[in-house]
């Protein structure tokens, strides 16, 4: 019996995701399922991808920019004949897809909600079509959800309640070392956020608290890693003029494999993001024991535990640089409380807790019910 997971992701790094992928498989083998990995046709030459192939899993790649239809048509060729139980999709684009192939071929279908989607500010039709296409997927699907914003949010938007499972999104901790960061004192701070997205991630926030600080002479610096959209990152901070003296405390950060260097040069961490899904990068810092600054949202709330966070209001740059003000005057104590925020996100979110739980719950709604249907 086989696992189909159809994830749209061609990253240059596989990070935290692939890692979970290759662990999920590894857990699978354990109740009798293999997997078949699907992945667009620009993953096929990423180092991560090729390790996978390596490690004798199977792999199919999709060819890109091609109609709904002709990957249907492509992927049941392919899939025919083998002995497959479900769909597991990721990252949305390969959603659709997914469950097409489980009413054509009359197996389960897995949707992974890994972000928020929020559609309040839409106008009616995108409601609409959100609220059809839901209502008619979540009859045939299950919606595995990362958070309880994310859950919530399925709620919203009418997917099935009774097919909507909670499991927390879990951290490859072997990818950090959490015991060689050396922490300072009475030196210049240096913080550090992810900024894919200037709006969502709320990079904008971020530089004009920097930039008030920095005016205040604040001795502080920031570093953001742009995993993409660069070029419109480096066009915003031109149209906005940033202050020179910003700029040189700015630095621009590439993603890389080994994002542990990146936490071991920083000295705090800041998510100030306007909606988020769960935020690994939050979790990861307070691994490596970085006091952390973080938006008061629904996709971080599971933050609030870890006594190390300062919360601000989201959306207000005024309470942020209240809290970093906080933070700077009052760092060694919080550098100490990042020891208990260590142990509470080692204790929840680690991947092995993350493939227990997924493994439950392919026993429970997946072969289970395949074993009642065919009274075995």
């Amino acid at each position: 019996m086989k696992v189909v997971h159809l994830s749209y992701f061609k990253a240059e790094y596989g990070g935290n995701f692939i890692k979970q992928q290759i662990n999920l498989e590894k857990t699978l083998r354990t109740i009798g399922l293999e997997s078949i990995f699907i992945f667009p046709e620009g993953a096929r030459n990423k180092k991560w991808c090729k390790n996978i192939i390596n490690n004798n899993i199977e792999v199919i790649f999709l060819s890109e920019n091609k109609s709904l239809i002709f990957l249907v048509r492509k992927l049941y060729d392919m899939l025919k004949d083998e002995n497959i139980v479900c769909f597991h999709s990721n990252f949305g684009l390969y959603d659709n897809l997914g469950f097409i192939m489980s009413l054509v071929m009359k197996y389960k279908n897995i949707i992974h909600f890994r972000a928020m989607n929020n559609i309040s500010n839409k106008n009616f039709g995108i409601k609409l079509r959100r609220y059809i296409k839901y209502k008619i997927i979540s009859s045939k699907s299950y919606a595995i959800a990362i958070s309880n914003a994310v859950s919530k949010e399925l709620h919203k938007d009418k997917f099935n309640k009774n097919h909507i499972v909670l499991i927390e999104d879990g951290i490859d901790f072997t990818r950090l070392n959490s015991n060689i960061r050396e922490i300072g004192e009475n030196k210049k701070l240096n913080f550090l956020m992810f900024g894919y997205d200037i709006k969502i991630k709320g990079v904008d926030l971020v530089l004009e608290a920097f930039e008030n600080l920095i005016k205040e002479d604040y001795d502080i610096s920031l570093s953001v890693v742009v995993a993409a959209n660069e070029e419109e990152f480096l066009n915003y901070i031109n149209e906005k003029n940033i202050d020179d003296k910003m700029k040189k405390r700015l630095n621009i950060l590439k993603p890389t494999e080994d994002i542990y260097k990146y936490y071991l040069n920083s000295d705090a961490f800041v998510s100030a993001s306007r909606e988020e899904g769960f935020s690994n990068a939050l979790c990861e810092a307070a691994f490596m024991k970085l006091p952390l600054i973080v938006s008061d949202i629904e996709g971080t709330s599971w933050a609030k535990k870890l006594p190390s966070s300062l919360l601000f209001k989201s959306n207000d740059v005024d309470d942020l640089i209240n809290s970093i003000k906080s933070l700077i005057n009052n760092y060694n104590e919080y550098s100490i409380s990042c020891n208990d925020s260590f142990n509470i996100v080692f204790k929840n979110y680690s991947i092995k807790n993350w493939s227990y739980k997924m493994k439950d719950f392919y026993l429970k709604n997946i072969l289970n019910v395949i074993c009642e249907e065919n009274n075995v």
